[in-house]
């Protein structure tokens, strides 16, 4: 049985470094462990929409619980997806700007900075080419692999479909093909990812595809790319967090709270374009949850465990912990508790702040009864 605590709000709170001045929307984010000081990075901004005021912050919190400001990332117009990743000795800080017209989604290319010492960066450098998504880094096998998607602007569009990659590096810097495979079919987008025991990866992907489907790709590839096994889910799974925790997988990710979870639900005589509009309009003016699920790695059906906090705006969860700890930490944002039954739209007009809660697993067993390891991602070494 997993039990959730209690949400703490950290952003905005007395906690927050004096330099640091959180704006109305406090949203995607990431969080990670290095050697026992947690690192947070999130976009501040007047509006849940591209803004050129808004920008990225990152803050350090030791183990005794002081907060210090580590950077900021100002470009004049917006930046998003923070992903913070430990690697060969090194922190890493990918992110990717955006254009500044509240109603465009316009992604230019993939950027990392480099942290030099507590407080000291380097400036962005790209690292992609043009109308790309970063969506989430981890290393593996002794290096770094990153899922995003290109042609992101054609995400919200009829004209064109994105498509999600898998890239490889060694370095960080320098980025190359990694495995190419047919489940990651044009308008998957948010991608996340974990090694299951087999080294097979399995895999989480939103389908934002005009004509083919809304929803969710479920797969498990092997290292060649071959599809071991798929699934399309006709929920959407917003901003999916993936995490290996006692042997299991788990999935923390937006919940559409209306019509059981579907997207696609205009009726099927309307053509297609008609049927994707409507849809996407339900899906904005419904309300929404950050939720807890289970993936069954044989059938690749996901289980609701549990809601988390969350509402209105919500969902862009990151987790850290360790393999086989009784607890792991989720950090997201929301919209304030008491607007449950929020349309999404009205929280992305409105304030969201960011928390963090609690999971506890004392301990997470397998059916039939024995203990089992595995893990949360945590980006940097155990802290003894």
């Amino acid at each position: 049985m997993i039990e959730v605590g209690q949400p703490e709000v950290v952003i905005p709170s007395q906690r927050v470094p004096r330099s640091v001045r959180p704006l109305r929307a406090n949203n995607n984010l990431d969080a990670c462990v290095v050697d026992g000081t947690t690192f947070l990075a999130w976009r501040t901004a007047p509006i849940h929409f591209a803004s050129r005021r808004a920008r990225l912050e990152v803050v350090a919190v030791d183990p005794d619980g002081t907060w210090s400001h580590e950077t900021t990332v100002r470009l004049h117009r917006d930046v998003r997806e923070p992903r913070l990743v430990a690697h060969d000795g090194r922190l890493l800080l990918y992110f990717f700007p955006a254009g500044v017209h509240p109603a465009r989604f316009e992604p230019d290319r993939i950027h990392v900075l480099q942290r030099l010492g507590p407080g000291a960066w380097t400036g962005p450098r790209p690292v992609s080419p043009p109308d790309h998504v970063v969506w989430r880094v981890r290393s593996i096998d002794g290096g770094l692999v990153m899922s995003g998607y290109g042609d992101a602007s054609g995400a919200y569009t009829t004209d064109r479909a994105p498509r999600a990659r898998l890239w490889r590096s060694d370095d960080g810097f320098a980025w190359e093909p990694w495995i190419h495979s047919e489940a990651l079919t044009d308008g998957t987008t948010e991608t996340d990812f974990v090694v299951l025991p087999s080294g097979d990866l399995l895999l989480v992907s939103r389908r934002e595809s005009r004509g083919s489907g809304l929803g969710t790709l479920l797969a498990v590839v092997d290292r060649q790319g071959r599809v071991l096994a798929s699934r399309h889910d006709r929920r959407k799974f917003d901003s999916p967090a993936l995490f290996r925790w006692h042997g299991r997988t788990f999935l923390v990710t937006r919940r559409q709270r209306a019509f059981g979870g579907r997207v696609e639900v205009m009726p099927e005589r309307l053509p297609v374009g008609w049927r994707d509009l409507g849809d996407q309009l339900l899906y904005w003016v419904t309300p929404k949850a950050t939720s807890l699920y289970e993936i069954d790695e044989a059938t690749l059906r996901a289980e609701l465990v549990a809601d988390l906090p969350g509402c209105g705006d919500t969902a862009f969860a990151s987790v850290v912990g360790g393999e086989d700890d009784d607890e792991v930490t989720v950090y997201n944002y929301s919209s304030p508790f008491w607007m449950t039954a929020a349309p999404w739209v009205a929280g992305q007009l409105l304030p969201t702040q960011i928390h963090r809660v609690t999971l506890s697993a004392r301990p997470l067993r397998r059916a039939g009864g024995a203990p089992t390891r595995g893990g949360a991602h945590r980006c940097g070494p155990r802290r003894r």
